[in-house]
């Protein structure tokens, strides 16, 4: 990563995931032009042999329809997306997507449609008084079902 200002973000009892702030303010530049509606997209990079994900970049992803409550990538261009990655030695290390009204937390709906998507970080970005702020999170199954866990950007 070129970026000079890294945002280190803690899971407790995983791995953590790096982020440049450059990386960081494209996704929410995205996400503010694309308000009402929710928008997403993929973090691309690197797994380290101690686990930590180093995120190189972010690839904005057209929704598969126009919607103030719902977030759906087009499958086609996901798959290409990743294929690309993956062609340059590079893997899906996390999904973005915003929440253009409520707190950043996960919807029941992000939940189900996580479901079995432990094995990477997922990114919601939402809004308050007009500026975008991201949310870290880690799935996993647990005792409980199906549950997240909020990474908190280490000081």
């Amino acid at each position: 990563m070129s970026d000079c200002f890294f945002h280190r973000i803690i899971f407790p009892g995983q791995s953590p995931l790096i982020l440049g702030d450059d990386l960081v303010g494209e996704m929410l530049q995205y996400a503010t032009e694309r308000m009402p509606y929710e928008s997403g997209g993929l973090i691309i990079g690197q797994r380290a042999e101690d686990g930590t994900q180093n995120a190189s970049r972010f690839v904005a992803l057209e929704s598969a329809f126009l919607s103030e409550t719902r977030y759906t990538a087009r499958a086609s261009l996901a798959v290409s997306a990743v294929f690309a990655a993956e062609q340059r030695g590079e893997q899906l290390i996390a999904t973005v997507h915003s929440h253009p009204r409520g707190d950043g937390l996960p919807s029941m709906q992000d939940v189900q449609e996580a479901f079995g998507y432990t094995n990477f970080r997922h990114v919601i970005i939402h809004f308050t008084h007009g500026l975008a702020h991201p949310r870290y999170f880690s799935y996993q199954n647990s005792h409980n079902g199906f549950s997240y866990l909020e990474g908190r950007k280490d000081l």
